[in-house]
């Protein structure tokens, strides 16, 4: 809200008592009703695009102690909302399932023989996709190989991060592509980094970057179409933590018709998750597809279109996507 942004945002810590106080109004009123809770969608790739990549507001680029310092406030919003849902389900005789749904890009390297390229890829899915899982579960980030922790106590983060153990009860994923890791040079005309095709400038022109592999089939995004992404970074959550998942976004832009990318893409999904459960044990308790309408991007507007229902955004009529729909009935019955 625009009163929120003029108090300083997430950049304030006082705001988040704001936010502490709204959950609980919210959750006085539905705790009676409702047992799966997710208290924030996104912080990581909200602090991200906002902050660093300039994407999203407030717009700004390379303001990574800002980033991190939103991050810190978000977690703390995240604990503060944790606390009153138990609160008021406890009030209401009801028993909360809550989670935090992380934005989750799976990292590889271009090159398993060269070092460099393999060391980043660990450190990138070690930030991205696991150092604040790890503190959701244990109540500290991890030290190996790098001593998150230590750094983090030594900024004076450490009874916020102490206080996130026991805030969730089940992880929320949100995953759509991988991103491939890889060293080159910058070129005359170097495009920009995006969020989905991250730079970083090195020396002598160097320049280490992660991002979608060219001649790739893509969707409409730009994104990368890699379903089995979803497997290994799954897999790689509950070989880690042993705790239970609910996929609280996948899909894919796709505004073709036919929309047979779309139709590959979820299919090859529901087959990873349905073997991941069946074969591997892991505990997946749902899966949810972005999304039912097209809808409105933050920084892309109407362009890509992520439903499985077809919207006229100048008349708001709605029509199936066929093909994914027929596909999506043949797997879960005709009562969808």
């Amino acid at each position: 809200p625009a009163w929120f942004v003029a108090k300083g945002g997430w950049e304030v810590r006082s705001n988040t008592a704001c936010f502490g106080r709204f959950v609980e109004y919210v959750c006085s009123r539905l705790a009676p009703h409702c047992a799966h809770w997710t208290t924030i969608n996104e912080l990581n790739g909200y602090a991200i695009t906002g902050w660093v990549a300039g994407a999203h507001p407030p717009g700004k680029c390379d303001d990574f102690l800002a980033m991190l310092c939103v991050l810190r406030h978000l977690l703390v919003a995240h604990t503060l909302a944790s606390r009153a849902i138990r609160a008021a389900s406890a009030s209401a005789s009801t028993n909360p399932t809550i989670c935090l749904a992380f934005n989750y890009v799976w990292f590889v390297s271009a090159s398993s023989w060269n070092p460099l390229t393999n060391f980043v890829t660990m450190f990138l899915n070690l930030v991205y996709n696991f150092v604040l899982n790890d503190a959701l579960m244990t109540g500290r980030f991890s030290n190996f190989p790098i001593p998150f922790d230590l750094v983090a106590c030594l900024c004076g983060w450490r009874s916020d991060i102490r206080a996130l153990k026991g805030t969730v009860d089940i992880f929320g994923v949100n995953h759509y592509y991988r991103n491939v890791v890889s060293f080159g040079y910058v070129k005359e005309n170097e495009p920009p980094p995006t969020p989905t095709d991250m730079k970083i400038f090195l020396p002598g022109r160097l320049l280490i970057r992660a991002g979608p592999v060219d001649g790739f089939e893509k969707n409409d995004f730009g994104w990368d179409l890699t379903p089995s992404s979803m497997r290994i970074l799954l897999l790689a959550l509950w070989e880690r933590y042993q705790t239970p998942i609910i996929i609280t976004e996948s899909g894919t832009a796709d505004g073709d018709e036919p929309d047979v990318r779309r139709v590959r893409y979820l299919s090859s999904m529901l087959e990873a998750v349905s073997n991941l459960k069946s074969r591997c044990g892991v505990d997946i308790r749902g899966y949810l597809v972005w999304t039912l309408l097209d809808n409105f991007e933050w920084a892309e507007g109407f362009k890509t279109r992520f439903g499985l229902l077809k919207t006229n955004f100048d008349t708001l009529e709605r029509s199936e996507r066929k093909d994914t729909c027929d596909m999506l009935r043949g797997v879960f019955g005709t009562n969808m």
